[in-house]
């Protein structure tokens, strides 16, 4: 007869996370653009009287995909590049490409508060 494994009590984990906040801070301020309007209809002069502009929020994007609550985390996946819009891609290039070293297994941990 097998004897049975005695389980190890558990301890609290730490969850490796960026703060969206100042990651969607810094993408403003790096690239000049914002991603919670990409496209510019509310923060360009004059781009809101012109209907060809389209809004585009990133911010809209994630609780579409994934609807975190405050004081939550979310993660953004390389597999989300490929099957989303051009604006959404273009987004997900810059954190990718900019926050590299925070990927583990495809995905950066983004930590949300309000």
């Amino acid at each position: 007869m097998k004897k049975k494994k005695k389980l190890v009590k558990p301890v609290p984990q730490v969850v490796s996370a960026l703060d969206w906040g100042q990651v969607r801070d810094w993408i403003k301020q790096e690239y000049k653009r914002d991603v919670d309007d990409w496209e510019g209809k509310f923060t360009k002069k004059g781009a809101l009287d012109n209907d060809s502009i389209e809004y585009h929020c990133f911010w809209h994007w994630i609780l579409d995909k994934q609807n975190p609550s405050n004081n939550s985390y979310f993660s953004l996946s390389k597999d989300d590049i490929e099957a989303e819009e051009q604006w959404v891609q273009d987004i997900l290039n810059i954190i990718f490409e900019e926050f590299a070293e925070h990927v583990d297994k495809g995905v950066i941990q983004f930590h949300v508060w309000w």
